[in-house]
């Protein structure tokens, strides 16, 4: 099934100098250390300590804060250097800090991960009813809110998943990203395969719900759909091969309450008129969810960055 991945990775990690290689392993091993520091903090600390950092990370890296001040203001019609463009901002890099120190303190028992969240009425009625038979769904999702807490929280709620990743150019990151996602016994699917599609079906068909995030512009085969008021290039294949093979499809998400508890939101997508309207009817539900917490979504991406795109 074309459109779902299967394109070669760059040969970046073989082609870059042998210093650059030993920089990316210590960057590699620093993170893996902080996290795992950050596993043993007493309490809470975690969180805290992670929402503290992201902070920072986001008044440091002013080339990447600028680049989400810009996104916010286009697409909520903020003003340019506002103080409510600037706190916006700043919250992204905040928010994403803290997600890291929720997985960190979470890792340690899965009891903490159902502290920290809680599933809309309706949300685990919708994924039972649909997995009833024996197959998992598509679950189609974005980078809102704590999406990897998201995964471990349908884990843990009884539903076998398994998410599609990109594999990085450096293999220490690509394992540390993959030991994260299997801790509670979630398999990432690597989007390079070039068995991808007939990975996922295999896996559904096996009961197990497949994750997949579309709110980025990625080079596979896509089409133009509404996302805040522009054309925003979005991958198709995943609505192709529901649509072929039939597949149940969900779109979920999930925020953080101010006082830190995480809401899941779970709902059937029905097949649209054709793959387009499809398509675009995720990006509108997870636009509005965005709309609903907006420092809670990845605002440095260049979301409506051009490319090729099927007409």
């Amino acid at each position: 099934m074309p459109g779902l991945g299967g394109e070669e990775l760059p040969e970046r990690w073989d082609s870059l100098s042998a210093g650059r290689r030993a920089k990316n392993r210590v960057i590699a091993a620093a993170a893996r250390g902080t996290l795992e520091l950050a596993t043993g903090l007493p309490g809470r600390a975690a969180i805290g300590l992670g929402a503290r950092l992201g902070r920072l990370a986001g008044q440091v890296a002013r080339g990447e804060r600028r680049r989400a001040e810009r996104h916010l203001c286009a697409a909520l019609g903020l003003t340019s250097g506002s103080a409510e463009a600037r706190r916006l901002s700043l919250a992204v890099f905040e928010h994403l800090g803290r997600s890291a120190g929720e997985l960190a303190w979470a890792w340690r028992s899965a009891e903490r991960v159902r502290e920290l969240v809680r599933f809309r009425p309706g949300a685990l009625e919708t994924m039972r009813r649909l997995t009833a038979g024996g197959r998992g769904v598509l679950f189609v999702t974005g980078h809102v809110g704590n999406w990897e807490l998201l995964a471990w929280a349908v884990r843990l709620a009884g539903f076998p998943s398994s998410p599609v990743g990109r594999r990085s150019y450096d293999p220490g990151l690509t394992e540390l990203m993959d030991s994260w996602r299997r801790r509670w016994g979630s398999t990432t699917l690597w989007r390079e395969s070039p068995r991808i599609a007939d990975e996922i079906v295999e896996a559904i068909e096996g009961g197990v719900s497949v994750g997949i995030l579309i709110d980025q512009a990625v080079e596979l085969p896509s089409v133009e759909v509404p996302f805040f008021g522009r054309p925003a290039r979005t991958v198709v294949g995943p609505a192709r091969l529901a649509l072929a093979r039939r597949i149940p499809v969900v779109v979920g998400w999930m925020h953080r309450r101010p006082d830190g508890v995480h809401v899941v939101e779970i709902a059937e997508s029905p097949v649209a008129a054709g793959v387009r309207q499809w398509v675009a009817s995720w990006s509108a539900t997870l636009e509005r969810a965005i709309r609903d917490e907006p420092a809670q979504w990845v605002w440095m991406h260049d979301r409506w960055r051009g490319g090729a795109v099927e007409r």
